[in-house]
């Protein structure tokens, strides 16, 4: 929804109309997803130590991240899950995205051959079943430099108090033929969306 907002510009001396989009996915707002509310592929809290297939919790020096199961001379897949509830002034159908501060981590002769990151994210309805995958970005290839990566949720019938079940699939490639490791490092993880107010 767009509205109009009236201004006088300094030097014109003229009342202009202003176009604002409420809308605009440059102002939306962003809610952090605290790490301990991520779980492993079993549904049970990030364990400190390496599992199958899920990620874990890594604490070092006044630090803490997330990281993916280590790959060496082998290609790893880490699957992660989070709930995320749309706040009380979530705008019906308004913006909403998925981003994750990421990037790979190589420690002795490790050498990246690939890495993505992929998001779903699905609507859980009150019986708890849920919908189609509403996330439309791809997943989308990380480096050894860090960065954040976003994905885009459809909002289309979203509404506030709506819980999207989301599901966090990181995959790396480690083909070195060394004895080093690569991981996916995960340093921050938000949702945002467009609220009233």
């Amino acid at each position: 929804m767009a509205r109009g907002l009236k201004a006088v510009i300094p030097g014109l001396g003229k009342m202009l109309k202003i176009r604002v989009d409420e809308h605009d996915p440059l102002l939306l707002q962003p809610h952090e997803i605290p790490f301990g509310d991520i779980l492993d592929n079993a549904g049970l809290s990030l364990a400190a130590s390496e599992l199958n297939g899920s990620f874990k919790r890594n604490i070092g020096t006044n630090q803490l991240v997330i990281d993916s199961e280590a790959a060496v001379n082998e290609t790893e897949a880490s699957v992660g899950w989070f709930r995320y509830t749309l706040p009380h002034n979530y705008k019906a159908g308004g913006a909403i995205k998925i981003r994750v501060a990421i990037g790979i981590v190589l420690a002795g002769d490790a050498v990246l051959t690939s890495a993505t990151v992929d998001f779903e994210a699905r609507n859980q309805a009150v019986a708890g079943t849920v919908g189609s995958d509403l996330v439309t970005t791809a997943a989308t290839a990380i480096t050894t430099t860090f960065g954040t990566k976003d994905f885009v949720v459809t909002p289309t019938g979203l509404v506030a108090g709506d819980v999207l079940v989301c599901k966090i699939t990181t995959s790396v490639v480690e083909e070195a033929a060394g004895t080093g490791a690569a991981n996916a490092r995960i340093t921050k993880l938000q949702i945002l969306c467009d609220v009233q107010g």
